[in-house]
């Protein structure tokens, strides 16, 4: 249906209908709304049960163990 269409039949809508139908698509407006205005978790809150982060030294010691016995 087209916005267009629908305009048609809203038209021949009686005033208390009118006002019920806009009374519940504000209703399911809001509660999509506040849906999508939910605040969403930041990165660092994401990552924070992985514990701490390894050190350079770490991943540097991990880079030569894994790529010592590479040969080009």
């Amino acid at each position: 249906m087209t916005l267009q269409e629908l305009m048609r039949w809203v038209e021949k809508l009686s005033s208390i209908e009118k006002r019920q139908l806009i009374e519940k698509i504000t209703a399911e407006m809001a509660s999509e709304s506040a849906e999508v205005n939910q605040p969403r978790p930041s990165l660092w809150g994401i990552c924070a049960d992985l514990g701490q982060a390894p050190s350079a030294e770490d991943i540097d010691k991990t880079r030569r163990e894994a790529w010592g016995d590479f040969t080009a």
